[in-house]
């Protein structure tokens, strides 16, 4: 996995879109939230695959930093806890120390609860479950913003 060359993605694109869509990635830097999970590690894969240099970051800070390294010098590692504010403001500072600046993120922490659901009947949706996604939505949008929209 140590090995991050570029190549086809798992991701479907068009060909005659495909080209520019990789360009437009080069030289970018990404932040990508819940990272060591298998979507987060896959997105960052593609990221770092096309060009962009990724923040990993999640909760579990021994992880991020085992994905990170085996991304390379194009990944960092960032321990965030997305309900926290002031965690998420370390993040941003983090992004622009190690980068210089934020073009993306891809906000895909969020706490998952059972794998399975009833086939059948009723079943709720734990608040806390819906809530994470929801405020974490908000603050990194706030938080992230005006990183991203300054150079417009």
């Amino acid at each position: 996995m140590a090995d991050v060359r570029r190549e086809e993605s798992i991701f479907p694109v068009s060909h005659s879109s495909k080209g520019r869509l990789l360009d437009e990635l080069t030289g970018t830097v990404s932040i990508v939230t819940g990272a060591v999970g298998g979507l987060g590690r896959s997105i960052s894969q593609h990221l770092i695959r096309n060009g962009s240099r990724v923040v990993i970051a999640d909760i579990d800070a021994d992880k991020a930093v085992w994905v990170a390294d085996q991304f390379g010098p194009n990944a960092v590692a960032c321990q965030v806890d997305v309900t926290d504010e002031h965690a998420v403001q370390r993040m941003v500072s983090t992004t622009l120390k190690s980068f210089g600046r934020i073009d993306a993120l891809v906000n895909n922490a969020a706490i998952t609860g059972s794998s399975s659901l009833p086939l059948g009947g009723r079943f709720s949706i734990s608040p806390l479950i819906s809530g994470v996604g929801c405020w974490t939505s908000i603050l990194t949008g706030r938080l992230f913003a005006p990183n991203m929209l300054g150079r417009r």
